[in-house]
């Protein structure tokens, strides 16, 4: 069975529609970037490492809060943090949310 976009697909189709040719060379750097990777055991589109930290001081945690909060606003699906529901901005406004969240001391 044909492993490749290039092969499933006639040339002509390729070379004459943008959006296939568009389509080839993303799944080409997915494909090189994925074997790069040697924990890859399949292809991903994603990366391995998300550079977690320890949330050890008060200061460092409403940064990242509020980074997560406004996430959704720089994103343009809000206009305010508290309008997603689903963020946690939400419950420090003090609105309700879809998702319960508990405040700890």
């Amino acid at each position: 069975m044909p492993t490749s976009f290039k092969q499933l697909t006639p040339r002509p189709y390729r070379l004459n529609n943008p959006a296939g040719s568009y389509f080839v060379r993303l799944l080409d750097t997915f494909w090189f970037a994925a074997s790069k990777n040697s924990r890859n055991t399949q292809y991903q589109f994603w990366q391995q490492n998300n550079h977690a930290e320890e949330l050890l001081t008060n200061h460092f945690t409403d940064q990242k809060l509020e980074y997560i909060h406004q996430s959704s606003v720089q994103e343009g699906w809000v206009e305010e943090a508290n309008c997603y529901l689903y963020s946690s901005a939400r419950a420090y406004s003090g609105l309700p949310g879809l998702v319960p969240i508990t405040f700890i001391d």
